[in-house]
């Protein structure tokens, strides 16, 4: 899942953490994507990766990659 931060009704970290919590989509990699430099601690204390804006095409192709090889 590639999570923009700020989205309606629920942002970023209510979905991330409402996703952890359930048994069938918690494995379900995430990849968070904001301008938000302080966001990489919290990204890891929700197992999640995290990429900051603006996004360069090769560090998301390498990170969608790893995934793909597990």
């Amino acid at each position: 899942i590639l999570l923009d931060l700020m989205m309606p009704i629920m942002n970023g970290w209510e979905f991330r953490s409402e996703q952890l919590r359930d048994p069938k989509l918690s494995s379900i990699p995430v990849v968070i994507m904001t301008a938000d430099g302080r966001a990489a601690d919290k990204a890891r204390r929700l197992h999640a990766d995290y990429l900051k804006k603006p996004i360069h095409l090769d560090a998301l192709l390498d990170l969608v990659n790893d995934y793909c090889r597990t």
